[in-house]
């Protein structure tokens, strides 16, 4: 591509490990089981699935998602989040939303300023705190279980984990996913945090 100020690089799997080009922020891959796109940032690493295809002559990628530091997050954070959203939640029912990052080699659960209601919550810092790995909200016990909505499918447009708690007073549960700039990629809880601790998790079977 000509375009020198494209954010996207365009390359062809041949087996070797994946590594964006200089000043790229994602890349498109054309592998043996179809399209995929890659991503690097300054915590995270991910490569999911775009369409699937197959192409004669090159090898096949495997879905991926991993903290570049290594290892996996503390599952303290998501019981820090349940307590605090049951709380917010009592006794008007109320979403919450909060942000986890990574400083100084340690986990921060933020709760960022924000604006909540019953069936929506809008937070106003942190969108693009490149320290920020995770964007995670509460459904109180009215809102439901965990599910992306339609407003989550159109606001989470970067590039970080995303996870939605549900039923958080009866049967505690959490969907999470990886967001690559718009196409996103349901992901087990243990592929990031050492346990899902006390919420159900949705994408078990996606393992």
């Amino acid at each position: 591509m000509n375009d020198l100020f494209s954010p996207a690089a365009y390359l062809i799997f041949t087996g070797q490990p994946l590594q964006l080009p200089p000043g790229r922020v994602y890349a498109y891959v054309m592998a043996g089981n179809g399209l995929w796109k890659y991503g690097e940032s300054r915590h995270l690493t991910a490569l999911v699935p775009v369409a699937r295809a197959r192409v004669a002559g090159l090898p096949p990628l495997t879905a991926h998602v991993a903290l570049r530091a290594g290892g996996r997050l503390p599952v303290q954070v998501l019981e820090q989040a349940l307590v605090d959203a049951r709380r917010r939640a009592w006794p008007r029912p109320t979403e919450a939303a909060y942000h986890v990052a990574l400083r100084d080699q340690r986990v921060q659960l933020v709760y960022p300023p924000q604006q909540a209601q019953a069936a929506r919550v809008c937070y106003y810092a942190g969108g693009d705190d490149l320290d920020v790995v995770l964007d995670l909200h509460s459904h109180h016990e009215l809102g439901g279980g965990a599910f992306f909505s339609a407003e989550d499918n159109r606001d989470q447009q970067g590039f970080r984990l995303y996870a939605v708690m549900g039923h958080i007073y009866t049967a505690p549960e959490i969907r999470l996913r990886v967001g690559l700039y718009g196409n996103h990629m349901p992901v087990p809880v243990a592929t990031v945090f050492d346990s899902a601790g006390p919420l159900r998790d949705l994408e078990v079977c996606h393992a």
